[in-house]
């Protein structure tokens, strides 16, 4: 086990899967789109050369080394975003970022934690400049370490289905997530106040060992490299650019039939690593991370069916009920408390029956409808109606 003051500088590469929309169509309408998922890209990424033992600390830049081919460098630098190329960097803990936004400059000299598989990605999106390289560490090198375990996983989720399945899914995506479980912990205990309401106060912290850190850190490294590439690789942020939105392991694109999306993509519906197709859809728009609304039409003889696909994230299930397209943007308010409630929802409520001069039953109605919030009082737990919007 590597010492926990090891364990931290490592885990400052340690990020998540890269969500953003392409810059010039957040909420704007586009059409003739298609999504494609990569089939089990962890799994994949866990596949990748894959840095073992115990590394090496570095001063400076990292030096070619057969023995130790893998690094993590820390970098202090300033850059910009090359024209029409996606922006690979957030930076987390910093009140000069937002720390959700995928910068296309930087505003003064920044410290950039990566790995290897990240450092290249990054210098070739960004200009780079003003920079010093601080230091780093090096690894040794093992191929195909989960080899047998992800085959022999992939194989069941690809042939079985039901509980099989979704076990072997399970499988396969958890595990890499282990290798970085956090080693400064806290746990929250309840007691009672004297408001005869349930309240929770944190322990000391506490110190685990670290099991390795660096593996997840470069399979998110390979899994951020497919995505953002394949991006790339459809036009990147140009005007004239077939990308839309990622999330994670998943591209949505514009404009272009799933036969000219091969030319793109590597597509193939079972194999794993390449791209499957999800879905197409008619028209869709992109607001912000995990939040879009895509249309699908079916037609079944002379009927013609629409469909709607809606992810937001924190709106409650029932809400993606009855938003409807016109409504899902920015700025969108269910206030239940509200007597300026959507017309989606009254059209909504009326359907199911309700009458809507019914006062107490259409209010009760709409409740059912409201985002909930638990709240502590003597007694227990409540879930108490809130207001729901789609913000920035």
């Amino acid at each position: 086990m590597l010492d926990v003051s090891i364990d931290d500088d490592i885990r400052r590469s340690y990020k998540g899967g890269a969500v953003q929309v392409h810059p010039g169509r957040e909420g704007q309408t586009v059409y003739d789109g298609a999504s494609f998922d990569v089939n089990s890209m962890y799994p994949w990424a866990m596949l990748q050369p894959m840095p073992c033992g115990v590394p090496i600390f570095f001063e400076g830049k990292y030096k070619p080394d057969p023995d130790y081919p893998l690094y993590i460098q820390h970098i202090l630098c300033e850059f910009k975003i090359k024209e029409g190329y996606i922006p690979t960097i957030q930076i987390k803990n910093n009140l000069s970022y937002q720390q959700n936004k995928y910068l296309t400059e930087s505003v003064e000299q920044t410290h950039l934690y990566l790995t290897s598989v990240d450092l290249k990605l990054f210098f070739d999106h960004y200009d780079v400049y003003n920079y010093e390289y601080i230091n780093g560490w090096k690894f040794q090198v093992v191929y195909d370490i989960f080899k047998s375990y992800v085959e022999y996983w992939y194989e069941i989720k690809k042939t079985e289905t039901g509980a099989k399945r979704a076990i072997a899914k399970q499988m396969l995506n958890a595990f890499y997530g282990k290798t970085a479980s956090r080693v400064h912990i806290k746990s929250k205990i309840p007691y009672m106040g004297e408001d005869d309401i349930v309240h929770y106060k944190y322990t000391e912290e506490e110190t685990k060992k670290p099991v390795y850190t660096a593996v997840a850190s470069f399979i998110t490294s390979y899994g951020r490299d497919k995505i953002l590439r394949t991006a790339q690789s459809l036009g990147g942020t140009r005007p004239d650019s077939y990308f839309c939105y990622m999330d994670t392991d998943s591209v949505h694109t514009c404009n272009l039939s799933v036969e000219d999306a091969a030319k793109y993509i590597d597509i193939d519906q079972t194999r794993l690593g390449a791209f499957k197709l999800e879905y197409t859809c008619k028209r869709a728009k992109y607001i912000r991370q995990k939040c879009y609304i895509e249309e699908q039409e079916f037609t079944d003889g002379t009927q013609t069916y629409t469909n709607y696909i809606r992810k937001c994230a924190g709106m409650p299930e029932d809400v993606k009920e009855w938003i409807s397209w016109d409504a899902f943007n920015l700025g969108f308010e269910f206030d239940p408390e509200s007597e300026n409630l959507p017309k989606d929802l009254i059209h909504k409520i009326a359907s199911n029956g309700v009458d809507i001069n019914n006062h107490a039953a259409f209010r009760h109605e709409v409740e059912r409808y409201a985002k909930l919030q638990p709240v502590n009082v003597p007694g227990g737990v409540v879930l108490k109606p809130i207001r729901f919007s789609i913000k920035p």
